[in-house]
Protein backbone atom coordinates (compact mmCIF):
# COMPACT_ATOMS: atom_id res chain seq x y z
CA UNK A 1 0.00 0.00 0.00
CA UNK A 2 1.22 3.47 -0.80
CA UNK A 3 0.13 6.75 0.68
CA UNK A 4 -1.00 8.90 -2.21
CA UNK A 5 -2.42 12.36 -2.22
CA UNK A 6 -2.67 15.03 0.42
CA UNK A 7 -5.48 17.53 0.30
CA UNK A 8 -6.74 20.39 2.39
CA UNK A 9 -10.36 20.62 3.44
CA UNK A 10 -11.12 23.73 5.44
CA UNK A 11 -8.75 23.88 8.42
CA UNK A 12 -7.56 20.29 8.42
CA UNK A 13 -5.67 17.89 6.21
CA UNK A 14 -6.81 14.45 5.09
CA UNK A 15 -4.76 11.65 3.63
CA UNK A 16 -5.79 8.51 1.76
CA UNK A 17 -4.23 5.11 1.26
CA UNK A 18 -4.64 3.52 -2.16
CA UNK A 19 -4.00 -0.02 -3.34
CA UNK A 20 -3.57 -0.60 -7.06
CA UNK A 21 -5.39 2.63 -7.82
CA UNK A 22 -8.43 1.85 -5.66
CA UNK A 23 -9.21 3.61 -2.39
CA UNK A 24 -9.00 1.10 0.45
CA UNK A 25 -12.26 0.52 2.35
CA UNK A 26 -11.19 -1.34 5.50
CA UNK A 27 -13.29 -4.17 6.87
CA UNK A 28 -12.52 -3.07 10.45
CA UNK A 29 -12.61 0.50 11.76
CA UNK A 30 -11.59 1.93 15.12
CA UNK A 31 -12.51 5.40 16.40
CA UNK A 32 -11.13 7.36 19.33
CA UNK A 33 -8.01 8.80 20.86
CA UNK A 34 -4.56 8.76 19.30
CA UNK A 35 -1.86 10.38 21.39
CA UNK A 36 1.76 10.44 22.46
CA UNK A 37 2.80 8.57 25.61
CA UNK A 38 5.98 9.87 27.21
CA UNK A 39 7.07 6.88 29.29
CA UNK A 40 9.53 7.18 32.16
CA UNK A 41 12.98 5.81 31.35
CA UNK A 42 13.27 4.53 34.93
CA UNK A 43 10.89 1.94 36.43
CA UNK A 44 9.15 2.20 39.79
CA UNK A 45 9.24 5.98 40.14
CA UNK A 46 6.64 8.72 40.26
CA UNK A 47 6.37 11.28 37.48
CA UNK A 48 8.07 13.81 39.74
CA UNK A 49 11.00 11.42 40.27
CA UNK A 50 11.37 10.32 36.63
CA UNK A 51 14.71 11.50 35.19
CA UNK A 52 13.56 11.33 31.58
CA UNK A 53 10.93 10.04 29.18
CA UNK A 54 10.78 8.10 25.91
CA UNK A 55 8.22 8.98 23.23
CA UNK A 56 5.78 6.24 22.20
CA UNK A 57 2.52 6.10 20.21
CA UNK A 58 -0.57 5.59 22.36
CA UNK A 59 -4.35 5.43 22.41
CA UNK A 60 -6.36 2.26 23.07
CA UNK A 61 -8.51 2.30 19.89
CA UNK A 62 -5.43 2.93 17.76
CA UNK A 63 -3.71 -0.01 19.44
CA UNK A 64 -6.65 -2.20 18.44
CA UNK A 65 -6.38 -1.01 14.82
CA UNK A 66 -2.68 -1.89 14.75
CA UNK A 67 -3.33 -5.26 16.37
CA UNK A 68 -5.98 -6.12 13.79
CA UNK A 69 -3.67 -5.08 10.94
CA UNK A 70 -0.92 -7.32 12.34
CA UNK A 71 -3.41 -10.20 12.23
CA UNK A 72 -3.99 -9.56 8.53
CA UNK A 73 -7.24 -7.61 8.82
CA UNK A 74 -7.72 -4.52 6.64
CA UNK A 75 -8.06 -1.92 9.39
CA UNK A 76 -8.64 1.82 9.45
CA UNK A 77 -8.58 4.49 12.14
CA UNK A 78 -10.88 7.49 12.61
CA UNK A 79 -9.68 10.30 14.84
CA UNK A 80 -7.92 13.62 15.12
CA UNK A 81 -4.38 14.75 15.87
CA UNK A 82 -2.75 18.15 15.73
CA UNK A 83 -1.12 19.50 12.59
CA UNK A 84 2.22 19.18 14.35
CA UNK A 85 5.28 16.94 14.53
CA UNK A 86 3.65 14.56 17.02
CA UNK A 87 0.60 14.18 14.79
CA UNK A 88 2.85 13.43 11.82
CA UNK A 89 4.68 10.80 13.88
CA UNK A 90 1.42 9.10 14.86
CA UNK A 91 0.11 9.10 11.30
CA UNK A 92 3.34 7.60 10.01
CA UNK A 93 3.27 4.96 12.76
CA UNK A 94 -0.22 3.83 11.74
CA UNK A 95 0.71 3.78 8.07
CA UNK A 96 3.87 1.77 8.79
CA UNK A 97 1.61 -0.77 10.49
CA UNK A 98 -0.74 -0.95 7.46
CA UNK A 99 -3.60 0.98 9.11
CA UNK A 100 -5.64 3.20 6.79
CA UNK A 101 -5.38 6.87 7.82
CA UNK A 102 -7.71 8.35 5.21
CA UNK A 103 -9.95 9.58 8.03
CA UNK A 104 -7.31 10.63 10.52
CA UNK A 105 -7.75 14.41 10.60
CA UNK A 106 -4.91 16.86 11.28
CA UNK A 107 -6.53 19.82 13.03
CA UNK A 108 -4.83 23.20 13.04
CA UNK A 109 -6.59 24.68 16.09
CA UNK A 110 -5.29 22.30 18.79
CA UNK A 111 -2.22 20.21 19.52
CA UNK A 112 -1.80 16.45 19.61
CA UNK A 113 -2.74 15.09 23.03
CA UNK A 114 0.18 14.07 25.28
CA UNK A 115 0.38 11.77 28.30
CA UNK A 116 3.28 11.34 30.72
CA UNK A 117 3.44 7.88 32.27
CA UNK A 118 5.44 6.29 35.09
CA UNK A 119 4.78 2.68 36.16
CA UNK A 120 5.22 1.53 39.76
CA UNK A 121 6.39 -1.91 40.84
CA UNK A 122 2.83 -2.82 41.91
CA UNK A 123 1.65 -2.25 38.33
CA UNK A 124 -0.21 0.99 39.02
CA UNK A 125 0.55 3.94 36.77
CA UNK A 126 1.18 7.59 37.55
CA UNK A 127 -0.31 9.44 34.56
CA UNK A 128 -0.75 13.10 33.64
CA UNK A 129 -2.53 14.13 30.43
CA UNK A 130 -1.97 17.36 28.50
CA UNK A 131 -5.34 17.80 26.82
CA UNK A 132 -6.81 21.29 27.35
CA UNK A 133 -8.18 20.68 24.82
CA UNK A 134 -6.25 18.10 22.84
CA UNK A 135 -6.88 17.47 19.17
CA UNK A 136 -8.47 14.07 19.86
CA UNK A 137 -11.57 15.64 21.43
CA UNK A 138 -11.95 18.18 18.61
CA UNK A 139 -13.21 15.58 16.09
CA UNK A 140 -16.64 16.76 14.93
CA UNK A 141 -19.66 14.98 13.48
CA UNK A 142 -19.25 16.64 10.09
CA UNK A 143 -15.80 15.05 9.85
CA UNK A 144 -17.31 11.55 10.02
CA UNK A 145 -17.78 9.96 6.60
CA UNK A 146 -20.93 7.88 7.04
CA UNK A 147 -20.27 5.85 3.89
CA UNK A 148 -16.77 4.97 5.10
CA UNK A 149 -18.12 3.91 8.50
CA UNK A 150 -20.92 1.83 7.01
CA UNK A 151 -18.50 -0.03 4.76
CA UNK A 152 -16.98 -1.72 7.82
CA UNK A 153 -17.86 -5.21 9.01
CA UNK A 154 -16.36 -4.55 12.45
CA UNK A 155 -16.45 -1.24 14.32
CA UNK A 156 -14.53 -0.70 17.57
CA UNK A 157 -14.87 2.22 19.98
CA UNK A 158 -13.97 3.28 23.51
CA UNK A 159 -15.24 5.90 25.95
CA UNK A 160 -12.39 8.42 26.07
CA UNK A 161 -13.70 10.21 22.97
CA UNK A 162 -17.06 10.58 24.75
CA UNK A 163 -15.59 12.67 27.57
CA UNK A 164 -16.03 16.03 25.82
CA UNK A 165 -17.75 17.68 22.88
CA UNK A 166 -17.49 17.75 19.91
CA UNK A 167 -15.84 14.30 19.82
CA UNK A 168 -18.71 12.92 21.94
CA UNK A 169 -21.25 13.72 19.25
CA UNK A 170 -18.89 12.54 16.50
CA UNK A 171 -18.38 9.20 18.25
CA UNK A 172 -22.11 8.71 18.84
CA UNK A 173 -22.81 9.50 15.19
CA UNK A 174 -20.20 6.99 14.04
CA UNK A 175 -21.46 4.28 16.42
CA UNK A 176 -25.04 4.68 15.24
CA UNK A 177 -23.97 4.76 11.60
CA UNK A 178 -21.92 1.57 11.99
CA UNK A 179 -24.85 -0.17 13.69
CA UNK A 180 -27.24 0.95 10.96
CA UNK A 181 -24.78 -0.33 8.36
CA UNK A 182 -24.83 -3.83 9.82
CA UNK A 183 -21.37 -3.88 11.38
CA UNK A 184 -20.53 -5.92 14.44
CA UNK A 185 -19.53 -3.50 17.22
CA UNK A 186 -16.95 -3.97 19.96
CA UNK A 187 -16.50 -1.66 22.94
CA UNK A 188 -13.73 -1.07 25.46
CA UNK A 189 -14.95 1.32 28.22
CA UNK A 190 -11.31 1.97 29.22
CA UNK A 191 -12.22 4.04 32.29
CA UNK A 192 -9.97 7.10 32.69
CA UNK A 193 -11.74 9.30 35.22
CA UNK A 194 -9.05 12.00 35.13
CA UNK A 195 -10.11 12.79 31.55
CA UNK A 196 -13.73 13.53 32.48
CA UNK A 197 -15.14 16.67 34.09
CA UNK A 198 -16.87 14.55 36.73
CA UNK A 199 -17.75 10.94 37.57
CA UNK A 200 -21.45 11.49 36.87
CA UNK A 201 -20.80 12.34 33.22
CA UNK A 202 -18.38 9.43 32.88
CA UNK A 203 -20.93 6.95 34.23
CA UNK A 204 -23.70 8.32 32.02
CA UNK A 205 -21.84 8.23 28.72
CA UNK A 206 -19.89 5.02 29.32
CA UNK A 207 -23.23 3.29 29.95
CA UNK A 208 -25.04 5.15 27.14
CA UNK A 209 -23.08 3.41 24.38
CA UNK A 210 -23.01 -0.05 25.98
CA UNK A 211 -26.22 -1.34 24.31
CA UNK A 212 -24.83 -0.75 20.81
CA UNK A 213 -21.99 -3.24 21.37
CA UNK A 214 -22.05 -6.90 20.40
CA UNK A 215 -18.80 -7.50 22.30
CA UNK A 216 -17.69 -5.58 25.42
CA UNK A 217 -14.25 -5.77 27.02
CA UNK A 218 -14.80 -4.59 30.58
CA UNK A 219 -12.93 -4.95 33.85
CA UNK A 220 -14.45 -5.66 37.27
CA UNK A 221 -13.65 -2.08 38.29
CA UNK A 222 -15.36 -0.61 35.22
CA UNK A 223 -18.46 -2.78 35.63
CA UNK A 224 -18.84 -1.77 39.27
CA UNK A 225 -18.37 1.90 38.34
CA UNK A 226 -21.13 2.01 35.74
CA UNK A 227 -23.62 -0.36 37.44
CA UNK A 228 -22.86 -0.05 41.15
CA UNK A 229 -22.73 -3.86 41.28
CA UNK A 230 -19.47 -5.73 41.81
CA UNK A 231 -20.95 -8.99 40.49
CA UNK A 232 -20.30 -9.40 36.75
CA UNK A 233 -22.67 -12.39 36.67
Amino acid sequence: MLATGQQRQGKHKTYALHFEGTILMPEALCIGELLIDFVSTTPDVTLAEAPGFVKAPGGAPANVAVGLAKLGVDAGFIGKVGADAFGDFLRETLQQNSVDTAHLIAGETSRTTLAFVATRSDGLKDITFYRHPGADIQLSSDEIDTGYVQSAKLFHYGSVSLSHSPSREATLHAIRSAKAGGARLSYDPNLRLMLWDNAKDAKRWIWEVMPYADVVKISDEEWEFVTGDADLE
